[in-house]
């Protein structure tokens, strides 16, 4: 799509080049029957440079594409309309265009918010003092962390990772939808901040985040940066579905697994409840580990929804492959699925591409 839009752009600002040299008798051209001012022919050849301006943006400074774009759509649809029995068809390419730049602002206006709420969730951090693994953790949970390796590390504030994804967005549906998503964590207090960016169709994309923060969810996907697919925030039924996830995920931070938020109590040599209490408010799941202490399988009674009526689902975590990073092993291929009365579904597939831990992290 990235391609064929700027292919558009491309051809669409060599033909106000064309309306530039025709008024300045550079050239001849069959297309452009009426006759042109050198004035007229000034602002062609203005339209032609913000459409190249926008091309360049397009592939250098994305976030800001649609500036240059918006303008280069106002002029060229000035211009046609002028020229209209010569530059008619011209409006469907600015139709194109106007839309792309609409949808450029709007994802504009999601990233910047996207960037503002990391900020202050990283700004929020407190240091924590290195600590060794403790003989009170149940067998299971000491055999993670030493397999992990972080009892011979300092204990971490801040994670960063990066991900490939692949999402369904329904049961039944035979195809995935592909993407990219990135997550802050941090661990005291405890929270987290997910963005994702995904691929309906060679035309849409969705995007949107999902965080954690003061004990609260808060959940907003939209199509093509415009559309609400769901927005909703604080609501306790979301707020402990949130808190759950940030449990489960703390595998890619095997530190928070002796955060005094969380307590566990074994079940097994192989496996263990962890409960997260925050906030006034609590969520438990269950950890289940190999002999070696490799984590394997995380399950939880979770809202799948969140209105009146919702109740919690089996939620199922499972790893693909473990491998080492910075250090730490850490679980970098997993699916989700959520068991329905149905049979299991499995919604997301993703790969861990980069994780960075006690970094200098600058939001991103």
């Amino acid at each position: 799509m990235k391609t064929l839009l700027s292919l558009l752009i491309a051809i669409h600002g060599m033909i106000h080049l064309m309306g530039f040299f025709k008024a300045f008798g550079l050239g001849s051209f069959s297309a452009l029957s009426l006759p042109i001012s050198r004035t007229s022919g000034i602002w062609w050849l203005i339209a032609c440079l913000l459409l190249i301006t926008a091309l360049i943006f397009r592939w250098t400074v994305a976030d800001y594409w649609w500036l240059p774009g918006a303008v280069a759509v106002l002029v060229s649809q000035v211009l046609i309309v002028q020229y209209w029995q010569d530059a008619k068809f011209g409006t469907l390419a600015n139709g194109i265009l106007l839309i792309a730049c609409i949808t450029g602002f709007a994802h504009h206006q999601l990233e910047s918010k996207i960037h503002k709420e990391r900020s202050l969730l990283i700004a929020a951090h407190k240091s924590l003092p290195t600590l060794r693994i403790s003989d009170d953790l149940p067998g299971p949970v000491q055999k993670w962390l030493e397999f992990s390796g972080v009892d011979a590390l300092q204990t971490v504030q801040t994670v960063y990772l990066t991900q490939k994804v692949r999402m369904k967005s329904k049961p039944g549906q035979s195809g995935w939808h592909q993407g990219t998503a990135d997550q802050y964590f941090t661990l005291d207090p405890p929270a987290f901040h997910w963005a994702v960016e995904l691929s309906l169709n060679p035309v849409l994309s969705l995007s949107g985040r999902d965080q954690f923060s003061r004990g609260q969810g808060d959940m907003l996907i939209k199509v093509a940066s415009i559309l609400p697919m769901v927005s909703v925030r604080n609501i306790p039924k979301l707020n402990q579905a949130s808190m759950q996830r940030y449990l489960a995920e703390i595998v890619w931070f095997p530190w928070a697994g002796q955060s005094p938020y969380i307590t566990w109590t074994a079940i097994d040599e192989n496996t263990a409840q962890a409960t997260m209490s925050y906030q006034g408010m609590s969520g438990s799941g269950t950890f289940s580990f190999a002999g070696s202490g490799e984590f394997i399988r995380f399950t939880a009674l979770r809202y799948k929804e969140v209105d009146d009526t919702a109740e919690p689902v089996e939620w199922i975590i499972e790893t693909r492959e473990t491998k080492k990073i910075n250090g730490i092993n850490v679980p970098v291929k997993l699916s989700v699925s959520w068991r329905l009365e149905e049979g299991i579904w499995t919604w997301l597939e993703l790969e861990i591409t980069g994780l960075e831990y006690n970094s200098r992290i600058e939001v991103k």
